[in-house]
């Protein structure tokens, strides 16, 4: 047993013996899939309750970007704000199981961090199927928004790639054709420390946070793929004007 076996007999045994065995063993491997199964259950039951809330206007599960009770503001910082979220992704959610769900959003937002992280991105937050980032501007706020443009575009870029994975892996699905929105917008940042002393994690939040989720959710009822808000369109052309393109 220590060895790894999930259960043994000593010989000589009789066949009810071997049966009870075997039984037990079907039994514990039932047990473990009902687990499984429950757990996927529930994260398929947030992901739908986080896009079903978002089109309602309801702040339920957006409050993943808000700070726990108690948690004490580290620093506010002038930065630009991206918000990213799945198109239709009630719609796909419906047409899949958890588990593909699961992997399906696991394949995107692989992809779609990426600009995230090369423009500079910082303390990334994904919400089911949302993802929020801050691009600090320190003493530099026109290269601050700049990078955050940068990043609103690539991810654009990405979005429209990725119909093709969408199509080879769920050719006989028929799921809606995948988009992705995302929305700019810049001003003070609230940074709250959050998490444990061995893994401490600071958390974006605030006024200009939830600003950018509600320029998204707009952006999206528009059928926009890219939005910013005036603050970051307030620095020279070529800096962020093809954002104002849907």
């Amino acid at each position: 047993m220590s060895g790894g076996a999930d259960d043994y007999l000593g010989k000589p045994f009789t066949r009810d013996e071997l049966m009870d065995a075997l039984g037990g063993l079907l039994k514990k491997k039932q047990r473990v899939e009902d687990v499984v199964q429950s757990t996927l259950q529930e994260r398929e039951d947030e992901l739908r309750s986080a896009f079903d809330s978002s089109l309602s206007g309801d702040s339920g599960p957006r409050s993943a970007v808000r700070p726990p009770e108690g948690a004490a503001v580290d620093s506010t910082i002038d930065a630009t704000v991206l918000s990213m979220v799945v198109r239709n992704f009630t719609l796909i959610s419906e047409r899949l199981n958890a588990s593909e769900i699961e992997e399906l959003l696991s394949a995107f937002f692989g992809r779609a961090v990426l600009p995230l992280l090369q423009h500079g991105g910082m303390h990334l937050k994904l919400i089911g199927d949302t993802a929020v980032t801050v691009f600090e501007h320190a003493d530099q706020p026109a290269r601050g928004a700049r990078r955050g443009v940068a990043a609103a575009l690539a991810i654009a870029a990405v979005g429209q790639d990725f119909r093709r994975w969408i199509d080879e892996r769920f050719a006989d699905r028929g799921l809606p054709e995948f988009g992705v929105c995302v929305a700019v917008h810049a001003g003070k940042v609230d940074l709250y420390r959050v998490g444990t002393e061995e893994r401490p994690e600071l958390l974006a939040s605030g006024t200009t946070v939830d600003d950018t989720l509600r320029l998204e959710a707009q952006a999206r009822r528009l059928g926009w793929k890219v939005s910013a808000s005036r603050p970051p369109r307030r620095l020279p052309a070529s800096a962020c004007a093809p954002a104002s393109a849907p």
